[in-house]
């Protein structure tokens, strides 16, 4: 991928783990004062919806970093796969799978 191209991955990338971010500090916020976004819900719904989010940033980075360090030239569409909600989970075992056969 063109040069270009990769920094304008890594800015979506960026824009959007800074969003999940903050909505993980709201979250959080929550757990140490009435303070933060969701303090209505009960601790183990915080709980989980901060999971979800922290997972929702991990995946994305994880996949970006690995696809950046690949020496076999991998699609970038693996990239965008990671980074929309809820179905990152399974671009990220399609990715992991694509990624196992490119080593056969």
């Amino acid at each position: 991928m063109a040069d270009g191209h990769q920094r304008a991955m890594l800015a979506f990338v960026l824009a959007q783990t800074l969003l999940l971010g903050l909505l993980a500090v709201q979250v959080a916020r929550g757990f140490v004062g009435s303070a933060g976004a969701f303090t209505g819900l009960s601790p183990v719904l915080r709980l989980a919806l901060l999971l979800v989010v922290l997972t929702e940033i991990l995946v994305p980075l994880a996949v970006y970093v690995d696809v950046a360090r690949r020496t076999d030239d991998p699609d970038w569409v693996w990239v965008h796969a990671a980074t929309m909600p809820v179905v990152n989970l399974l671009g990220l075992l399609a990715y992991l799978d694509d990624r196992k056969r490119s080593r056969e």
